[in-house]
């Protein structure tokens, strides 16, 4: 980048804003903002309703192999 100036002492300044930037930010908040709403809406459902939303969860099950415990090492 060249810029022409007279002969001597100049002062020259560039500001730089970032495209887009603002746009994203509000675009990240807006998202935030609707997550909780949406957060907080489903937690006051199940609240008054404990019963009408089903949560899924994975069971755990114990494996067998898991249960056997390894052999001990004989004392000398």
């Amino acid at each position: 980048m060249a810029v022409k100036v007279p002969a001597g002492t100049s002062t020259i300044r560039f500001d730089y804003a970032t495209p887009g930037l603002k746009l994203g930010m509000l675009a990240s908040l807006g998202g935030v903002v609707l997550f909780a709403i949406y957060y907080f809406a489903v937690r006051a459902y199940d609240k008054k309703n404990p019963k009408k939303r089903k949560l899924y969860r994975i069971k755990q099950y114990q494996l067998q192999s898991e249960s056997v415990t390894p052999p001990q090492e004989e004392q000398l």
